[in-house]
């Protein structure tokens, strides 16, 4: 194909020093049952990461909320990100191997799903400001 590009290389992060491990299908179906509570204007799920630990969460104001967690490999100090959990579904169905490495700096950076292998599939996803 011919045509000029965006850079798309200076939208990755080159440092993330907070990583995740995670088994995909079990974030995939914690997703499928945490955002049954999520407002449907804006689709946010909040990724709680502490020692070990993921939790997600979502609620609507009129609804209720619901609240998910399991064990993860991860080392690094507490993270609280929020995520339309739409574009974290979609990046995590493309990934073939059963573990995602999640890639973090802060909670309003870019974060960077891919395999847990050296395949050269990336998904950027930008996390939503929550107040």
């Amino acid at each position: 194909m011919e045509g000029q590009y965006p850079k798309y290389n200076q939208l990755i992060p080159k440092e993330n020093p907070k990583v995740a491990v995670v088994n995909k299908n079990k974030l995939l179906s914690a997703l499928e049952r945490v955002s049954i509570m999520v407002n449907e204007k804006t689709s946010i799920v909040k990724f709680e990461f502490s020692e070990d630990k993921i939790t997600l969460k979502a609620d609507t104001p009129d609804a209720g909320a619901s609240e998910e967690s399991f064990e993860i490999d991860y080392k690094s100090e507490d993270i609280l990100i929020a995520f339309n959990y739409k574009y974290v579904t979609d990046g995590l169905k493309n990934i073939d191997q059963d573990e995602v490495k999640i890639e973090m700096n802060t909670n309003l950076s870019a974060t960077v799903f891919r395999p847990n292998s050296e395949d050269d599939y990336i998904s950027l996803i930008m996390p939503v400001q929550i107040r």
